[in-house]
């Protein structure tokens, strides 16, 4: 697997740390969802008394077992700064949606095991 990808399920990054130089700057809550892409193209961080945060797939450095590292704090934006973000679907609401297929046939719903492929070239994850 090339050094751009890194592939985890959702059980794994919710609650997840986010951190920059050793300092823990939040924890991962949610993510958003672009439905006709089904790209997600940035994870919502609870970054204590700022409150939420979004970060952006391209800004992520590294995924590990414990921890997301970033470059910097700066990369943790106010969610409205980016204008697109308040049109895209927040994870924990796709758990009461239910997946068709192009013909309409009921698949199923989506799971929490949801897998996730960090690709920063495509800028999503």
């Amino acid at each position: 697997m090339d050094k751009y990808k890194s592939i985890r399920k959702w059980t794994d990054l919710y609650g997840i740390t986010v951190v920059t130089g050793g300092k823990r700057v939040g924890t991962v809550e949610d993510f958003y969802l672009e439905p006709e892409s089904n790209a997600v193209r940035a994870l919502r961080v609870k970054a204590g008394v700022l409150g939420y945060r979004e970060l952006q797939a391209c800004a992520i450095s590294s995924i590990e077992q414990d921890r997301i590292t970033i470059a910097n704090e700066q990369m943790l934006a106010e969610e409205r700064s980016d204008g697109r973000l308040p049109a895209l679907l927040l994870g924990r609401n796709l758990l009461t949606y239910n997946v068709k297929s192009e013909k309409g046939t009921s698949l199923g719903a989506y799971e929490r095991d949801t897998v996730f492929i960090l690709d920063k070239a495509a800028r999503r994850l």
